[in-house]
């Protein structure tokens, strides 16, 4: 993976996604700084801030990227994108929650 494209993934991003993907726990100082706190969620989750960052870069999210696309799903999380940069990760949504939803609301009306 390319570096210039891996550094578009912000360290909280990396953070994000180690726990609220992979469901790392863990508790860094407070008033650490984003990079030390993405490495000791890295550390927890035995890999490094590259390799997660490699993870998140998906192509499809490297094209959303490129394309201005504020979100993209991805393999089980959704990519935040702001100018071009992965700023978090959340949890894939499950789309038949949703069909769920909206079935149930027209058969409310």
């Amino acid at each position: 993976m390319n570096g210039i494209l891996i550094s578009r993934v912000t360290f909280h991003a990396v953070e994000r996604y180690c726990s609220r993907i992979l469901g790392v726990k863990c508790y860094p100082p407070k008033g650490s700084r984003p990079y030390e706190r993405a490495e000791i969620f890295c550390e927890a989750a035995g890999l490094t801030i590259d390799q997660i960052r490699a993870i998140i870069m998906t192509p499809n999210v490297e094209r959303a990227c490129r394309l201005g696309f504020k979100r993209m799903v991805s393999e089980g999380f959704t990519a935040i994108i702001y100018d071009g940069v992965v700023v978090t990760v959340v949890e894939r949504r499950k789309p038949a929650a949703c069909r769920k939803q909206r079935w149930e609301m027209e058969l409310d009306q």
